[in-house]
């Protein structure tokens, strides 16, 4: 119990830094003087146990609905559908029977034309059952040309001038050297020229035992001393054969000398388109094409020079055929 004699005490709570306010805190009336203040005891709770509330139980999955399979029609139905489906079945077989009447009706009133009275039929050929023997067709070739194929250069290996067959056989130099003697003069050139191209001494073909002179009919011409030339005839002219089967035809054709070089080859050759040229004596002449048929104008007559290859389908011996026509001379 409280002493009643002793004065209640007022307990102020802590002062709050207000600094512009004052808060005052006063006792309820019944604490004060040393009321009496009834104490209420908590209730107990009781031990007795709380039943367990049960959860509600699941819903009733619902069973599922009669497919439309499952579904019986009525009897009534399907023999509805039967009866519908024949209908159709007698309907398209009514309407293609009736098709095919009005076919047959328009093929019999087409009336078939007629062939006129002028004109004759037409027999068709009966075709023979047997069948007619093939003939092969065999291909029939050309015969075989005696004349040989175009003419080519020799070959010239060292690019001097002379083919290998004029180096080996004619001049007896160095198919692998363009300057057999070294004296700065390529081989062909001096061939060209009538010198030898093995020596600078002696200097000429002639001298070097390499060419010999051929006269005809008063004028003369150098020719490979390794050749053969058969008899020379006045007003027929020679041949000088080769050793591998060429051969350089000769002939003289007299001329007036006032009848220009073109104008007699005009009148008395006229065939193919030559060049006009000189020699290097200074004499006119006319060079087929081909450089194998060569016209001399010597004034009164015409020498003519004709390289022929024979079988052969290389030209070896050009420039040998060249330094000849240089060489024709009037004696």
């Amino acid at each position: 119990m409280a002493d009643t004699n002793t004065p209640s005490m007022i307990i102020q709570p802590p002062k709050e830094s207000v600094p512009d306010q004052t808060r005052v805190f006063a006792m309820p009336v019944k604490y004060r003087h040393g009321a009496v203040v009834n104490m209420v005891e908590p209730q107990k709770i009781s031990a007795t146990p709380v039943a367990a509330v049960q959860p509600p139980a699941p819903p009733k999955t619902l069973s599922p609905l009669p497919s439309a399979t499952q579904v019986k029609q009525p009897a009534h139905t399907k023999k509805g559908l039967l009866i519908a489906g024949g209908i159709v079945l007698i309907a398209l077989a009514i309407g293609g029977y009736l098709l095919l009447r009005s076919v047959q009706k328009n093929k019999q009133n087409t009336i078939p034309e007629q062939p006129s009275a002028t004109e004759t039929p037409v027999e068709t050929p009966a075709t023979s059952q047997e069948t007619p023997d093939v003939v092969p067709v065999t291909e029939t070739l050309p015969p075989a040309s005696p004349f040989p194929p175009a003419a080519t250069s020799g070959i010239d290996t060292d690019s001097d001038g002379l083919t290998d067959v004029e180096e080996n056989i004619v001049f007896s130099t160095n198919a692998n050297l363009p300057d057999s003697d070294g004296d700065g003069f390529l081989d062909g050139n001096e061939v060209y020229h009538g010198y030898n191209p093995n020596g600078t001494a002696p200097g000429t073909l002639i001298l070097a035992g390499l060419a010999q002179m051929l006269q005809i009919d008063g004028f003369q011409m150098l020719y490979p001393s390794k050749w053969t030339a058969l008899s020379a005839q006045t007003g027929i002219g020679s041949t000088i054969s080769t050793s591998t089967g060429e051969s350089i035809n000769v002939s003289v054709t007299v001329k007036d000398a006032a009848l220009p070089l073109m104008d007699w080859f005009n009148q008395v050759v006229h065939d193919g388109s030559p060049s006009s040229s000189k020699s290097r004596k200074g004499y006119p002449m006319l060079v087929a094409k081909n450089q194998l048929r060569v016209y001399i104008d010597l004034g009164t007559q015409v020498v003519t020079l004709q390289y022929d290859t024979s079988t052969k389908s290389s030209i070896d011996y050009l420039q040998t055929f060249q330094m000849m026509v240089n060489s024709v001379e009037v004696k």
